[in-house]
């Protein structure tokens, strides 16, 4: 799915070399950067991104990572994740910080993966699957999956929901998450994680949809 962009797209790509099980990057566009105490330092692709590293993109930005198992990462613009790695190559990432913005993950599948998304308003937990999680105004905490499934855990609750392929679910602070169900306008999301493959930039209009899904305006 598709939708357009106001800015040049440039992507540079080639095979980054992967350590451990931090990630290479793949794909880098705009303002995407690591966040350290000397300042912002500009991602370039191959460049090998470390476990606890803070990563963020500006407008306009994009980044993807790839780790050794095969698994990725897909920063939308205006988006801010520390990543975290196991520290073992066949075993992948373990999981992000989200503070702000929006992440497409390809988790791959295998008995040493379990991977999770932390935001202030929920977990999300899976072992090997394809979703994509935001927050937006408020904290408002979404996610839909595309492959698999996930379970996601609001702050104030101790239950999981599982969340199944093809469907959504929205969490807000304080206030108790309806059942996962189809969301129309997640059939515009960009799940290409592989610029060989064609256009992997999202054009979603995230901050948008969420105005229409607070006032309850969704199919």
């Amino acid at each position: 799915m598709r939708i357009v962009h106001h800015f040049l797209t440039i992507l540079v790509l080639c095979s980054p070399t992967l350590y451990a099980a931090d990630a290479g990057v793949v794909a880098a566009q705009g303002d995407a950067f690591t966040v350290n105490a000397k300042g912002d330092s500009r991602l370039k692709v191959g460049m090998r991104v470390n476990d606890g590293d803070t990563l963020k993109t500006g407008a306009g930005g994009l980044l993807i990572l790839s780790f050794a198992d095969g698994s990725r990462l897909k920063l939308k613009e205006n988006s801010r994740i520390v990543v975290h790695a196991t520290g073992a190559p066949e075993a992948g990432p373990s999981g992000i910080e989200l503070t702000y913005g929006a992440v497409f993950a390809l988790v791959s599948k295998h008995d040493k993966q379990h991977f999770t998304v932390k935001t202030k308003t929920a977990v999300a937990g899976v072992r090997g699957t394809e979703f994509f999680t935001s927050v937006g105004e408020h904290d408002a905490f979404w996610l839909c999956v595309e492959e698999g499934a996930v379970d996601v855990t609001p702050a104030d609750a101790k239950v999981a929901m599982t969340v199944p392929k093809g469907l959504g679910v929205l969490v807000e602070k304080g206030k108790a998450p309806a059942p996962p169900k189809p969301y129309a306008w997640t059939k515009k999301l960009n799940w290409n994680f592989d610029p060989n493959q064609g256009d992997v930039v999202d054009h979603t209009a995230i901050e948008a949809e969420y105005k229409n899904l607070l006032k309850q305006k969704y199919d």
